[in-house]
């Protein structure tokens, strides 16, 4: 898998790939109730182990070689002038030289209010319609709580077209009456590991199938033995190959 340069407005990419000698970090959050703090101060690679407990991770940083070198040999990762700690110094110059993949991830908050096939109806129209984007290229799955999360093998790269892909999100919503949850088209938010416990309801956020009733859904959620994958690249590896997994599985 490869970390793609794309800069048109669109989600565009469906792989990671990296020019020049740039390197994919990612920053990892912990439940409040864990002894760690609420996200990593520094960053990690991408294909690194996740850390014991974590719970979320961030987009994905491309970082030089001199930033490599500093967060290799930073001995207190909380001794930066420009920020609260390395790993927030190097996200924003990231951002600030479109570094950033951003995983592309519709995050629908109405599964407890309407029927599980208007909530996968309404998703699957956005990816056809705003993403241009076939729904099997997608993995849907159950937050724990509230959510159905949808990611889609794609990436958006640069300030603009995260800024483009909130504005659609949004605009979709006003049109459709969708309820998705578009502050996480913002910059750094981080976004539920597959397999990690939901805080509320103690149920594992688990990969589902639009066609499932929400019997099922909730039985896989609660019988649940999966882990959180063993590296974010893993993660995005399985959006990435396996993006025709809710055809094949009809």
């Amino acid at each position: 898998m490869s970390l793609t340069n794309s800069s048109e407005h669109s989600a565009a990419g469906s792989d990671i790939s990296t020019n020049q000698a740039l390197s994919a970090y990612v920053r990892y959050g912990f439940s409040p109730e864990s002894d760690n703090p609420t996200q990593s101060p520094n960053l990690q690679q991408v294909d690194a182990p996740i850390p014991d407990n974590a719970t979320t991770v961030s987009p994905v940083y491309l970082l030089t070689d001199d930033e490599k070198q500093r967060i290799h040999s930073i001995e207190n990762p909380y001794q930066v002038t420009d920020a609260t700690c390395i790993a927030t110094e190097l996200q924003n110059c990231a951002e600030a030289n479109d570094r950033v993949l951003y995983p592309v991830l519709i995050e629908n908050d109405d599964f407890d209010e309407k029927p599980s096939d208007e909530t996968f109806r309404v998703m699957k129209q956005f990816v056809t319609t705003e993403l241009q984007c076939n729904p099997t290229e997608a993995m849907f799955y159950y937050s724990g709580n509230r959510s159905i999360h949808c990611h889609v093998a794609r990436f958006v790269r640069d300030e603009s077209s995260r800024q483009w892909l909130k504005r659609a999100a949004e605009e979709y919503c006003n049109e459709t009456e969708a309820d998705f949850d578009t502050a996480i088209y913002s910059r750094k938010r981080q976004f539920r590991l597959p397999g990690v416990n939901h805080d509320k309801t103690e149920l594992k956020k688990v990969e589902i199938q639009p066609e499932w009733t929400r019997g099922e859904i909730m039985s896989k959620s609660s019988n649940s033995t999966r882990d959180t994958p063993e590296s974010t690249l893993e993660f995005l590896s399985n959006v990435f190959d396996d993006s025709k997994h809710a055809e094949e599985s009809n």
